[in-house]
Formats: structure tokens, C-alpha cells, sequence
């Protein structure tokens, strides 16, 4: 076993934001309700992903950078085929003889549909965008790292164009961990814990988000200006790690920006 339960469960939980953010970009792009759900992460071996595809799947390689480590993303081939119809102007529905992708059709799922999946993986996991690129399943396996290889796997289910269909997204153990940023194993004998109140956490303040297409977001240039979803006067929202702890007004103090805290921090409840 290579991550604990509490590291599953954020992985999970990054999934779960994930699915929120792709299913309103598919919204989006598509036009109609498009609901998108984690249904449970799992450390397995990489043949189990291969033994488990029990329906046609269409694999594509993530890269996080030009030459960075890699994941691995299958989509069920009845959900790839609809996003070549929609774009082509079809409408036929889920599950209409899958069958596998043609060049053509796996060059229009990367460029048309697959940046939705890219930009909701970056905002989740708080990095850049992945690249993606269409391979085949054979491929995919052995970028895995073998069949005994350990690998994470985050299932998606979609409900769409009144059907249900799924995808997944396969990490291989050093992708994950540069993603979760975790550390070498810790010594036999650990530190003494240091008290409550040295500890360091982050505080970080909101001032505004924006959704914008990929093509927007690839011409922005130099003293172009970018709305946000707020008004100068908006209380900004600040998080502490990540909760959302407080609501304070933007300002400075000498030459640095400030905050005012306006709302008591919002503590947990001891028992």
C-alpha cells in the first residue's frame, strides 16, 4: 500500500471539486444539464484497471508539463462518441453501439472536449492544466508501469443527454505524490510536535473568480482586463488551510495591501 486512508480521502475529495467544476463546463459547452460525480477512489494494481473495462473505453495520455509525469484518462466510448456528435452537429444519445474511436473522432475529443476536463483538474488540484493527447489502451498500460504496477484510480459517473455513463482517471504512485506534495518517509523517530500556537498555516484571501473559455484564456495579452464575479466594495472571502474561516474588506497599510477582518472566524466545535 503506497498512500494512507487519509491520503485516499483527499484524493477523493479533489475529485469531488473536480466533478463539480467539469460537470458546469460540460453545462456549459453542451447546453444542457450535465451532472458529474466521484464515485470512489481505490489503490489497486494497474491489471486491475485493465481487467475491470467491461465495456469499450477511449484512453488519452494527461501530462502535467511537455515532459512531466503522466496519468492516464479512459472515457467509455459511448461518452466520447456523443462529444464527437455534439460537435459535429449530432444528437444521437448515450449508448448507441460503442465502438472504438477513429483518428479523426480522438483528435476532436482532445481539442474540443478534453481542455473542459484539463482546466477542471488544474483548478482542483491547484496546478497547471494538463496536456492531453489520444493512445491506445496498450499504451496507457504500459505508461502505467507494468501490470503489477500500483496505481490510484478515481471513478467518475456522468448523467447526461438522458443517460448515465462513466469515465475514470488512473494516476501511477509517483504522479500522485508529486501531486498530493508529499514528502519522503518520515525517520523511525519523529520530531517532537511543535506547539498549537508555533504552528504555520496558510491564509489566503479571495478577491474574485472568473470562468473563462480556454481560447480566452490563451489571447489574453498584456493590459487586457479580466471581470470578476464581485464589486470593488464585496467583502473578500479568506480561507485558513482550507476552510473558510472569515469575511474582511481590502485594503493597505503603508504600501502593502491589507485586510480588515469584518466576521469572527468561524472555529470548530470542541466537544
Amino acid at each position: 500500500v503506497s498512500f494512507s486512508d487519509r491520503q485516499i480521502r483527499t484524493v477523493a475529495e479533489t475529485h469531488a471539486v473536480l466533478s463539480q467544476g467539469l460537470g458546469a463546463a460540460l453545462s456549459d459547452a453542451l447546453g444542457e444539464s450535465v451532472m458529474v460525480r466521484c464515485e470512489g477512489v481505490a489503490e489497486v494494481q494497474a491489471q486491475d484497471v485493465t481487467n475491470s473495462r467491461t465495456v469499450p473505453m477511449a484512453a488519452f495520455v494527461a501530462r502535467l508539463g511537455a515532459n512531466g509525469p503522466i496519468f492516464i484518462v479512459d472515457l467509455a466510448a459511448d461518452l466520447a462518441l456523443l462529444w464527437v456528435e455534439r460537435q459535429l452537429g449530432g444528437s444521437d444519445p448515450l449508448g448507441n453501439s460503442p465502438r472504438p474511436l477513429s483518428a479523426l473522432e480522438s483528435a476532436i475529443v482532445v481539442r474540443d472536449w478534453l481542455p473542459h476536463l484539463s482546466v477542471a483538474s488544474a483548478e482542483a488540484w491547484g496546478s497547471a492544466p494538463p496536456l492531453m493527447e489520444a493512445t491506445t489502451r496498450e499504451a496507457a498500460a504500459r505508461l502505467l508501469g507494468g501490470d503489477e504496477a500500483p496505481v490510484v484510480v478515481a471513478s467518475l459517473a456522468l448523467e447526461l443527454a438522458g443517460g448515465s455513463t462513466r469515465m475514470s482517471m488512473t494516476y501511477p504512485v509517483p504522479t500522485l505524490r508529486g501531486l498530493l506534495g508529499l514528502a519522503l518517509p518520515a525517520p523511525a523517530e519523529a520530531p517532537e510536535p511543535a506547539p498549537v500556537e508555533d504552528l504555520v498555516v496558510e491564509l489566503r484571501a479571495e478577491l474574485g473568480r472568473v470562468r473563462l473559455p480556454v481560447g480566452d484564456i490563451r489571447a489574453l495579452a498584456v493590459g487586457d482586463v479580466i471581470p470578476l464575479d464581485r464589486t470593488h466594495d464585496a467583502p473578500a472571502p479568506v480561507w485558513i488551510a482550507d476552510r473558510l474561516r472569515f469575511d474582511a474588506r481590502p485594503g493597505t497599510r503603508g504600501t502593502r495591501m491589507a485586510l480588515e477582518v469584518l466576521t469572527l472566524p468561524h472555529l470548530p466545535q470542541t466537544p
